[in-house]
């Protein structure tokens, strides 16, 4: 989310504090007019630091139940696409399977093999049930108020077991509707922990250490590696939050990429326009597009990008929350959808958002979440018209949010509202180190710290399209990308 400087409104604020108590936006967080004491990862709404990243108040995450397992296919699809175009092709075998154990002890476990690459980029899905168990640890009353629930929940814990083979990089996506889930720890095939909800005071290298409703999404290697991941079994402790003695399952997927150049990538954008509005201002969405595209060619990254018109109403909802909306509309394509509409549910906030991320990264398999929402009326300002800058800063947005869905975080977090830009205070946001970081704006100014395309405040005094090698790499490494 980044907050155009000019407009430090305190309903914002209030906004950002009741809403995002986790000083990182991306999954569901917004680019957007106003200021805020923090930001959050995407509309995951992270735990207070006295229960770091979810881990159940007492001490650290419990360890895994030993348990009898059943077996269960688990459907498996795998796809090539060239990265010299856009046309994909895909081959489903609809006779492999993976093997998915469940138990009453809480556990899952999947399998996916993206084969070899050829030369371009393959990738392969498969789907899983997890089973989970009442670990008997009550969630903080502190924590179920912020998360807008009242009465008992516990922490329900679950040890899924992700075998990956021929891939780079790997996301699991875990679904329950309704419910807050959280990634705990991850640990490699060697029992090195990859990414943890338990770093206490330090920036999350993934949203998926964040709880947030309906849909768990982490990449693997996280946004502080940068490098392929190796072959083998990796352990997701997983946790979902419901109140005591509660049965039930969870599911997902798993997709894995094999690409044979980090080094470049190609995104393929699928852009909705929803309503009137939007489809009134297809100039203007182009311009935007074109700026997008350019921003992302610096750093070695083509944009495809195909428009499509959608009915509906000139509102969309918002995406840190989800909608079947958004799932009735896409597909299983590799690709970053990106709604656009005259304004966001919930969020417009008189005029303040800009657009919002489904996650930070987002969810790269078709969920109700697995999209960029776009607020083209806060671009286009009171009179509702594009005008000189408007599309510009409009296509700095789509390539802000989009950066959120392929894993960046900002650089640095607002902590505290000045009177402007020069007097605003800032924490770090990222675990990149070659991202500014500064304390305050004068000093983002002067280190161009505010000239980094993910640099949450908006400025279009200044140029903010730079993404530095990193942020490249943990973009490159995102399994949608080619």
């Amino acid at each position: 989310m980044r907050i155009p400087s000019a407009k430090f409104l305190s309903q914002f604020t209030l906004l950002f504090v009741v809403s995002f108590t986790f000083a990182a936006c991306g999954s569901g967080g917004g680019q957007s007019t106003g200021g805020g004491s923090s930001s959050s990862t995407g509309g995951s709404i992270g735990v207070p630091s006295d229960t770091p990243g979810g881990v159940p108040p007492g001490g650290g995450a419990p360890g895994g139940s030993t348990s009898s397992t059943t077996s269960a296919s688990s459907s498996s699809t795998s796809t090539s696409s060239s990265s010299g175009g856009t046309s994909t092709s895909s081959s489903t075998s609809s006779s492999s399977t993976s093997s998915s154990s469940t138990s009453s002890g809480g556990v899952g476990s999947v399998s996916v093999n993206p084969g070899s690459n050829g030369g371009s980029t393959s990738r392969a899905v498969a789907s899983f049930v997890g089973t989970v168990e009442d670990s008997g640890i009550a969630v903080d009353p502190a924590i179920v108020a912020i998360l807008g629930l009242s009465g008992t929940y516990n922490f329900f814990l679950s040890d899924l077991s992700v075998t990956v083979s021929n891939a780079n990089s790997y996301q699991v996506v875990i679904t329950r509707d309704g419910s807050p889930i959280v990634t705990l720890v991850v640990t490699s095939p060697g029992g090195q922990e990859v990414v943890s909800s338990a770093a206490d005071g330090t920036p999350p290298a993934t949203g998926g250490v964040l709880i947030d409703f309906h849909v768990n999404p982490l990449t693997n290697p996280p946004s502080n590696f940068f490098q392929s991941i190796v072959s083998g079994t990796y352990n997701h402790f997983v946790s979902v939050l419901a109140p005591p003695g509660s049965a039930f399952n969870y599911s997902g997927s798993v997709i894995a990429k094999n690409d044979s150049n980090l080094g470049a990538g190609r995104l393929k954008l699928k852009v909705f326009l929803v309503g009137s509005f939007a489809q009134s201002n297809v100039s203007a969405v182009n311009t935007a597009l074109s700026v997008a595209s350019s921003i992302y060619a610096a750093r070695g990254i083509t944009v495809d990008a195909d428009v499509f018109s959608v009915s509906g109403g000139n509102s969309i909802p918002d995406p840190a929350e989800g909608d079947v909306f958004y799932l009735s509309n896409i597909n299983s394509d590799a690709a970053v959808n990106v709604f656009m509409g005259e304004t966001i549910d919930a969020v417009d906030n008189n005029g303040l958002l800009l657009g919002r991320a489904g996650g930070a990264p987002g969810a790269q398999v078709p969920t109700i979440k697995s999209i960029v929402g776009i607020d083209m009326g806060n671009h286009a300002g009171a009179n509702g018209i594009f005008n000189g800058d408007e599309p510009t800063t409009m296509g700095g947005t789509i390539a802000h949010e989009v950066g959120h869905f392929l894993g960046l975080f900002h650089p640095v977090e607002i902590q505290t509202i000045g009177s402007n830009l020069g007097n605003t205070t800032f924490v770090l946001g990222d675990t990149l180190t070659d991202t500014p970081s500064c304390t305050v704006g004068s000093q983002c100014i002067a280190n161009g710290a505010v000239n980094n395309l993910m640099f949450p405040l908006s400025d279009p005094s200044f140029t903010q399209e730079t993404l530095s090698l990193q942020q490249g790499q943990v973009m490159n490494l995102q399994p949608v990308m080619d």
